[in-house]
């Protein structure tokens, strides 16, 4: 069977779809709509919109992060969070995004942007811990938060920070850096 020039120019996952759909190869049975798996986000708030923390600047950013960090951890593994935050910048929860080793650890964005639906979040504020104790960030530090930057602005879910909190000596603000 031929198809249409406008069909071949489809993307080939869609174009699969479409033959599985249509069924037009010999070897090729119609998809059965019983054999998708259904996907379903939910979000469980358990706080009062009244009692959530707002976070004005990255001062409340960091008092709120030292309080929840694991202090068993601050000063040996670094460790990755998001904290995901409504449109009057009330916090609806944190992510636990990635734990590494003592200079680095890996995020993966795909789990920001599925965090950031499941809340309905309306902005974030990221975070990390450097071990060492520096408060300068890497140029991994700063690529990485460009790159979710650019991410989520495409969500409309705009960075509104990204903050490194050491064990003893404060923190570094990407905002008041004007980084972010």
């Amino acid at each position: 069977m031929s198809f249409p020039r406008k069909i071949l120019s489809l993307p080939y996952c869609l174009y699969v779809f479409l033959i599985g759909l249509i069924g037009s190869q010999k070897n090729m049975k119609p998809f059965k709509i019983n054999h998708v798996s259904e996907i379903s986000l939910s979000y469980q708030n358990k706080v009062a919109a009244k009692d959530r923390p707002k976070i004005s600047n990255a001062e409340d950013a960091y008092k709120l992060l030292h309080a929840i960090w694991d202090k068993d951890k601050i000063e040996m593994q670094e460790q990755f969070y998001m904290l995901l935050l409504t449109n009057a910048n009330r916090v609806l929860g944190r992510v636990h995004l990635s734990s590494g080793g003592t200079t680095g650890t890996l995020v993966d964005l795909k789990y920001i942007v599925v965090s950031i639906a499941k809340a309905n979040a309306s902005a974030i504020i990221l975070a990390h811990n450097h071990p060492s104790g520096t408060l300068k960030p890497s140029k991994a530090d700063i690529d990485l938060t460009l790159k979710i930057r650019d991410i989520c602005n495409v969500l409309g879910t705009p960075v509104l920070d990204h903050v490194i909190i050491t064990p003893h000596d404060g923190y570094f603000s990407f905002a008041q850096h004007e980084i972010i």
